[in-house]
């Protein structure tokens, strides 16, 4: 996902979330069935702990994603001239 951030390309951007998220929905039902089913007596408290550390890791990789889109060449280009995202393309 930190690739999305390395390009200028809105279309590419787009692709990239794309199949990063087909990528998700495909492993994270069977994950979530495999979590809890890891604890017969503790079942909810294992679903939490994945779920938990879903949201953690979706927050951390919009700040990834955030400091690599500021690194891009196109966010670069656009601050030199004050541009907004949709103006530039």
């Amino acid at each position: 996902m930190l690739a999305v951030g390395l390009t200028d390309r809105f279309v590419i951007h787009l692709l990239l979330v794309l199949v990063a998220s087909v990528g998700s929905a495909a492993f994270h039902p069977s994950a979530a069935g495999t979590a809890g089913g890891l604890s017969s007596s503790r079942q909810g408290v294992a679903l939490a702990v994945y779920l938990v550390g879903g949201y953690d890791g979706f927050a951390v990789s919009q700040l990834a994603f955030a400091a690599a889109y500021r690194r891009s060449p196109g966010a670069r280009r656009c601050a030199r001239s004050h541009c907004s995202f949709w103006s530039s393309r």
